[in-house]
């Protein structure tokens, strides 16, 4: 019996049933060669035995199967729950992954439009200060240089410049520059023929 049911479960239902099936042999097989006075050993009514034997192992054999396969479908059952907890966990981990993405996207993106609000609102402020400049200046020789370095401190340009045409509209002239070489033309009254010379003209 403890032989039949180690073998269902270490190898399998048709292992046990093989040894069922070869022990019932094996107990009709002794009782035949006890009848026979081929076996040494005698014992009374040796059919007898080996009917009571039969059933007794084909009882194990169905009670195992019973249990065995009881056993075997919690297993699948078990595995089958364990796989689906993983899917589970793995659709939680892509949600999760996924949620994050958004998350430093979206974060990119107020941080991209902060920056330029924070750029639009110096630009204005910029142009509301040289407003301001134009209503009290009094004259274009101290408005000019002022515009020139507010625009040049306020956008980050490395050169600013500010023409302006003569009576005749014959030339544009330099009027201001915040440069190094911008003060340089200044100096030598750099001005420019109106619609021949360069980008400015």
């Amino acid at each position: 019996v403890i032989i039949v049911i180690l073998a269902g479960m270490l190898l399998n239902y048709w292992a046990s049933l093989g040894f069922v099936v070869v022990s019932i042999l094996a107990g009709w097989g002794m009782a035949y060669l006890q009848t026979t006075g081929a076996s040494p050993s005698q014992v009374d009514q040796p059919y007898n035995i080996a009917r009571d034997y039969t059933i007794l192992l084909t009882l194990v054999a169905v009670l195992s199967y019973i249990s065995l396969r009881n056993f075997l479908q919690t297993i699948r059952h078990s595995r089958f729950n364990e796989n689906r907890l993983e899917m589970s966990n793995k659709e939680l981990q892509d949600l999760r992954a996924e949620l994050e993405n958004r998350v430093n996207e979206r974060t990119a993106e107020i941080e991209r439009v902060n920056e330029e609000n924070k750029e639009r609102a110096e630009r204005l402020r910029t142009i509301s200060e040289i407003s301001r400049y134009f209503t009290a200046a009094k004259n274009l020789d101290e408005l000019l240089p002022e515009i020139v370095s507010k625009i040049s401190e306020s956008f980050g340009f490395y050169h600013v410049g500010i023409f302006l045409n003569d009576e005749k509209d014959e030339y544009t002239v330099l009027r201001a520059a915040n440069s190094a070489g911008g003060k340089k033309m200044l100096e030598r009254g750099h001005r420019l023929k109106i619609g021949q010379i360069g980008i400015v003209g």
